[in-house]
């Protein structure tokens, strides 16, 4: 039997469709911040949008390397690299690779999410190697600024139609 290609992602057919069913999640993820499923889900759909974004570069004629590209991402978006590491450690239970992130945690603060971050507010919190912490909401959406930036850009992703 022949090995085919197949799209199996419904409706989203680019990186500009994934890219907004990330930004959505994350608006619906926002709405209930404690939500490790939903947390989840943006993870892997924010993740995801470079492999998506080397595709549409091969079908371009464009040779990118996806490591390269994957590489650039993250040094130009250090948060999308705990991104990864959450979307890689859920597909995956654990990570066999190294990861500077030691423990994703729900914390359960004396406040709730809706005050400050002066106060001990309950968060999904993921905490490095050298102890900093880093709030996944944050995370999220510092990506989703940099994705819409990245995707106004990129070679591969620009079409003729796309609004500036």
């Amino acid at each position: 039997m022949d090995r085919q290609e197949a799209q199996l992602s419904f409706d989203l057919k680019t990186a500009d469709d994934l890219f907004t069913a990330f930004s959505e999640t994350v608006d619906e993820y926002l709405r209930k911040p404690l939500s490790a499923r939903r947390a989840v889900v943006c993870a892997m759909l924010g993740w995801h949008i470079v492999e998506w974004l080397f595709t549409e570069a091969a079908a371009r004629g464009l040779t990118p390397d996806l490591r390269q590209l994957r590489d650039k991402v993250i040094a130009e978006c250090p948060a999308l690299a705990r991104i990864r590491d959450v979307a890689d450690g859920t597909k995956h239970v654990r990570l066999s690779r190294k990861t500077a992130i030691q423990k994703a945690e729900h914390h359960q603060g004396a406040f709730s999410a809706g005050f400050s971050r002066g106060f001990d507010v309950s968060a999904l919190q993921l905490i490095v190697e050298d102890g900093s912490l880093y709030y996944f909401d944050d995370d999220l959406k510092i990506a989703r600024q940099y994705w819409r930036a990245l995707l106004r850009t990129y070679p591969a992703a620009r079409t003729d139609d796309r609004a500036d």
